[in-house]
């Protein structure tokens, strides 16, 4: 049960810093029970806690001496051969006791060696491959897309840069605004007023940069504060823009503390990583289908039915799927992100919308559709809450689309929003 599988792997499990038994059947019978008891409500953590230590008394009542023994080696044992007499499900245990052994243990002596039982091996399970369901031929047909001498010839190289002197007056204004909602409820007016001001005198990135704080104060004017507040709040501009210089610096996946806690660890980190980076042209295969639903019922699951698993040309890494409703062929409602996997299969991560969902989701947003342990779950988010990745938290190849097409919404990020104005 892939529920059952994401909550042993997202939650507490013990390390090989503590391997000792007890922590491990506190910790599984934590896990267990709480499927198993509490599937459809919400429990606290201390009705979860009194629920395992009830569990735990129960279980050591009831179990053989072996669990009195301190040889971890021989519990290992025994617990995946008993879970499977009890409960027939030997498989998902030994999965999970054998990512803990204890690295301090001690070589075993010839005698030992001699009657030491062949190990359990485990069976890797690789969650980028392709599930059998997820397969199929589909009819989407390699394009050109929009954009591309302006992204690909250069701007990608140095895409993780803030590029401030390429900001439209708009993006400036923008800018402001977005600083005024983490300033004090008194001076949210004031940065109002300077973002208008800016607006109205056309002070682009290029004005900004040259002009500083003294260019915001005293294009400022007609205001009812005095000037020393001006001049506080657009120091503060002046700084912010500093700060968001050093910031963006980073990669994309490294600006997301969300998307790090949801795949540290997991199999597919290193291609989250990856994906999320800007990448040339000769790596990425665009294509561009047609939807057999309707723009209001279109689904992730039919969506990714209709594409093509099976890459072809080696030479590609990535694809992207630019998706359009029948209704309207020429116009992009959304973008579904691929990566290859070892078997040179097509493998859904990521979608892009071109739809506004509210202020929250604004066009170019993001989606997860792979969970951490390699599931296809649409929209899938932590916690069962919808993931939203902003416009300009993803690369810019994962937002074009084929040439000859447009744009439900053009997203709302810079210099894209530009590149097709």
């Amino acid at each position: 049960k892939l529920q059952f599988l994401y909550f042993i792997e997202m939650h507490s499990a013990p390390t090989p810093l503590h391997p000792d038994p007890k922590t491990i059947f506190e910790w599984f019978l934590n896990v267990y029970y709480w499927y198993e008891e509490h599937e459809d409500s919400t429990t606290t953590k201390a009705a979860r806690k009194q629920a395992t230590m009830q569990a735990w008394c129960k279980f050591r009542r009831e179990s053989p001496d072996i669990l009195k023994t301190k040889d971890k080696k021989k519990i290992l044992k025994w617990i995946p051969e008993e879970w499977e007499r009890t409960h027939g499900r030997q498989g998902i245990l030994i999965d999970i006791m054998h990512l803990y052994d204890d690295p301090d243990k001690e070589e075993p002596t010839e005698e030992e060696e001699e009657e030491e039982e062949p190990p359990i091996v485990k069976e890797e399970v690789k969650p980028e491959e392709v599930a059998p369901e997820e397969e199929g031929d589909g009819d989407d047909e390699e394009v050109e897309v929009i954009c591309k001498e302006k992204y690909f010839d250069s701007y990608w190289i140095s895409e993780l840069n803030l590029h401030v002197e390429d900001w439209s007056v708009e993006d400036v204004r923008d800018f402001i605004t977005t600083l005024s909602r983490s300033a004090k409820a008194g001076a949210q007016p004031r940065y109002a007023a300077i973002a208008k001001s800016c607006y109205i005198s056309d002070i682009d990135g290029k004005l900004l940069e040259a002009g500083g704080q003294e260019l915001i104060v005293t294009k400022t004017v007609g205001v009812k504060w005095e000037a020393s507040l001006i001049r506080y709040d657009a120091g503060r501009i002046m700084r912010c823009l500093e700060e968001h210089k050093t910031k963006n610096s980073a990669t994309y996946y490294k600006r997301s503390k969300a998307l790090q806690h949801i795949y540290c660890g997991s199999t597919l980190e290193p291609i989250v990583k990856d994906i999320l980076q800007p990448q040339p042209l000769d790596d990425i295969l665009y294509t561009h289908i047609f939807s057999r639903v309707s723009a209001e019922s279109c689904a992730i699951t039919s969506l990714n039915e209709d594409v093509s698993k099976t890459c072809v040309d080696k030479a590609y890494r990535y694809k992207v799927v630019s998706v359009s409703p029948h209704e309207t062929p020429l116009e992009v409602h959304h973008n579904l992100i691929y990566y290859k996997n070892a078997s040179s299969h097509w493998v859904l991560l990521f979608s892009v919308d071109f739809m506004k969902h509210g202020e929250g989701a604004p066009s170019g947003h993001w989606h997860i559709n792979r969970a951490p342990l390699g599931e296809l779950i649409p929209h899938w988010g932590p916690s069962n809450a919808v993931f939203h990745g902003t416009p300009d938290s993803c690369p810019i190849w994962w937002q074009l689309i084929p040439c000859s097409t447009s744009y439900y919404y053009v997203p709302e990020r810079n210099p894209l929003r530009s590149w097709v104005a």
